[in-house]
């Protein structure tokens, strides 16, 4: 999966689980997920 993919998926995700806590969630998302983030940008 690209980064823009990816991306594109984490934005949706937040908009499912709501606008209101999104940024948490997003951030908790990329929390859990930033070492694939990581390591599909090398």
């Amino acid at each position: 999966m690209s980064i823009k993919k990816f991306y594109y998926k984490v934005l949706f995700q937040s908009k499912i689980l709501g606008t209101q806590n999104s940024s948490q969630n997003l951030k908790e998302f990329l929390c859990d997920h930033s070492l694939e983030i990581f390591n599909k940008m090398q």
